[in-house]
């Protein structure tokens, strides 16, 4: 579903609760001031010297717009988590890459041994993908514009007729939404195509279809057990008819136990937690 500035915000303020307040606002008024380019076809580089990332980006995208105002600040613990926490060689999965940002972070900590496999379905946000794993000279990372579910098949994409990357499987009203089929496939489908031997690491951020993905990724769960990092929205789960106790309950049936928030000081995570905004969630066994 489209996410309002607003909610992103609580998103945004909730993770970065020390940054220099000058540097906060210098940044809303940026985002404020390029939210004016939104109908433009322009496009700029960012760079993030934290984590020696460039990414090119669209104005007319409301995540290319975050991107370039909030720079190295946005998603920034969630990026330090990913950095310290994998290791070279490890294998891991971006599920709805959009731009990047997580697929570039994660090949750099997992090195030229590493693979990592970035899925967007989104056609124009693709494009970037690509232009910006080769903009930072990476070699292991395979893409692909499918989008990952339940099964294997093809599946409506909605989204905004203007570019935008909140593109989903399912929004509540499409009334005011343009669709195009994309393919869709399951983890588990695509890792045996692919001839795949371990996974180690997922990252999936889809917009609420987050339990569909782990229905078709359960051998890989149950053989592999990789550490999960999870976006939690409840009102993008609720367009699927779920809820983040139903995530978690699937999860906990495979062994994973535990759940906590980097963003927080890896504070514990509980299901019948009351969510404002957006959380990302890590689950492993």
């Amino acid at each position: 579903m489209d996410l309002t500035f607003q909610t992103r915000c609580l998103h945004f303020l909730r993770k970065f609760r020390r940054p220099h307040v000058l540097s906060l606002i210098k940044s809303k008024l940026i985002y404020l001031l390029v939210g004016l380019l939104k109908k433009s076809s322009l496009t700029s580089v960012v760079a993030i010297p934290e984590f020696d990332l460039r990414m090119k980006i669209a104005f007319s995208s409301q995540m290319g717009r975050l991107y370039f105002a909030y720079r190295g600040l946005y998603e920034r613990q969630d990026l330090r988590f990913l950095r310290d926490f994998l290791s070279p060689g490890a294998t891991c999965i971006d599920a709805g890459a959009s731009y990047g940002l997580y697929t570039l972070t994660m090949a750099k900590a997992v090195g030229p041994s590493g693979k990592i496999f970035a899925f967007e379905p989104a056609r124009d946000i693709y494009r970037y993908l690509i232009e910006n794993i080769e903009l930072n000279a990476l070699n292991n990372v395979m893409t692909s514009p499918a989008a990952l579910g339940s099964y294997n098949g093809t599946a409506n994409l909605y989204y905004d007729k203007a570019l935008d990357s909140a593109s989903s499987l399912k929004v509540a009203d499409v009334s005011n939404r343009a669709s195009r089929q994309v393919n869709i496939t399951t983890l588990d489908n695509f890792l045996k195509a692919q001839n795949v031997p371990k996974v180690d690491f997922i990252k999936a951020d889809i917009e609420g279809a987050e339990l569909e993905f782990l229905k078709g990724a359960g051998d890989t769960l149950k053989t592999h057990h990789p550490g999960i990092l999870m976006e939690i929205n409840p009102e993008a789960l609720a367009a699927f008819g779920t809820d983040q106790c139903e995530v978690c309950d699937f999860l906990n049936d495979l062994g994973y136990s535990k759940c906590c928030d980097p963003a927080d000081n890896m504070k514990p995570f509980s299901k019948t937690e009351k969510i404002y905004g957006i959380r990302s969630i890590l689950f492993t066994p």
